[in-house]
């Protein structure tokens, strides 16, 4: 019932649009609506996006993404219209839910004992490097795990939701790649991803697969706090200039999944109620596109602007060729969105909206 207050934009109850100023801000929806909403709930605060799902299951959650979604599901917004009766469960290595993803049976067992209607699979080998060396433990994680997640997902009608690279491809052309373009990883990395995709879309499941590229957040290790680091211990940084993409925030990734898990989920025709009825790829990257180098300047620009001592005064731009490293690195990472954009019906915002917002996290501590 809940999941009704909103319809194709507008509030199910005054057919209000959500972007409209009157009784309430911004894409809170009618307070009639958010009113009645408490009353069925008895007064419980709505959660920003659970779509009806009883029990969440989020892995990697010390991850850039793990840790996303734990900020996402916290914000009690009314963002999106939602099930105020889900609880989430966040599983890593230690802490509340230890699963250690390079080994199946606990795989099975955590799944056994939480029993989630929704699987949310950031977790993942990402040493990209160090996975040229151990290349069984990345296997074993990016492709063996999620099979073992698919397959219990799909026996137990759950959804999952999974999530893969740009390093599936090779990395030539300049154009964007679509979902169906042949793929072609470098790396032992970008191999295991490519696996894992192969394998949760056999199962069947219900669900997505959303490939992504160049992760950042405020939160974890990343190329920004990197640069950030090296920025003000020298005089001059040389990045390369000749890999493509687009920089993607794990907040943005937390907030898209969690559109289109609702938007499967709130529409209210048929064939919209299976958007999900079984596992697609999608790209999901905002808009936008530059190399590293430029995001380099872009980040210490900011930096600067922002008051901070930054030492370095020359960014130079170098070739991957004069900065070798163990794993190749695809030099085209555009990435095609307008399958998501089509199926979830939303405008992905541009690149710099949830960059300036992430800098601002980063360079106020």
């Amino acid at each position: 019932m809940i999941r009704r207050l909103v319809s194709h934009g507008r509030c199910t109850c005054c057919r209000q649009a959500l972007n409209s100023p009157r009784k309430t801000s911004p894409r809170n929806g009618c307070l009639r609506s958010i009113q009645r909403a408490f009353r069925i709930t008895g007064n419980k605060t709505l959660s920003s996006a659970t779509t009806g799902f009883k029990r969440i299951l989020v892995t990697g959650a010390g991850g850039q993404l793990g840790r996303a979604f734990r900020r996402a599901f916290l914000n009690r917004s009314l963002l999106f219209p939602v099930f105020v009766d889900s609880q989430v469960f966040y599983s890593d290595v230690e802490g509340e839910n230890p699963c250690n993803l390079s080994e199946p049976a606990a795989i099975l067992s955590l799944l056994e004992r939480i029993k989630p209607d929704l699987i949310l699979n950031p977790g993942a080998y990402t040493a990209v490097d160090r996975a040229e060396s151990e290349e069984s433990l990345a296997l074993a994680v990016n492709a063996e795990a999620p099979a073992v997640m698919a397959r219990w997902a799909r026996a137990h009608d759950a959804m999952m939701i999974h999530y893969s690279t740009d390093y599936v491809f090779d990395g030539s052309g300049v154009s964007p790649r679509k979902e169906d373009s042949p793929t072609g990883p470098l790396s032992i990395y970008g191999q295991t991803k490519l696996a894992g995709e192969t394998a949760v879309l056999a199962t069947g499941v219900q669900g997505a697969i959303f490939r992504s590229s160049w992760v950042y957040s405020d939160e974890g290790h990343n190329f920004i706090k990197t640069m950030l680091r090296l920025g003000a211990e020298r005089d001059e940084l040389r990045v390369v200039s000749d890999q493509t993409g687009v920089p993607t925030s794990a907040h943005f990734l937390a907030r898209m999944t969690l559109h289109a898990l609702n938007s499967a989920n709130a529409r209210d025709g048929k064939d919209d109620l299976n958007l999900m009825s079984q596992a697609a790829v999608y790209h999901l990257v905002p808009r936008g596109t530059l190399n590293w180098h430029q995001f380099a300047e872009e980040i210490l620009g900011a930096a600067r602007h922002a008051g901070k001592d930054i030492r370095a005064t020359k960014v130079t731009a170098i070739a991957t060729s004069e900065y070798p490293t163990p794993a190749k690195r695809p030099l085209n990472s555009r990435l095609d969105c307008s399958r998501f954009e089509r199926t979830f019906g939303i405008k992905l915002d541009d690149w710099r909206v949830d960059f300036e917002k992430v800098m601002a996290a980063i360079l106020s501590r």
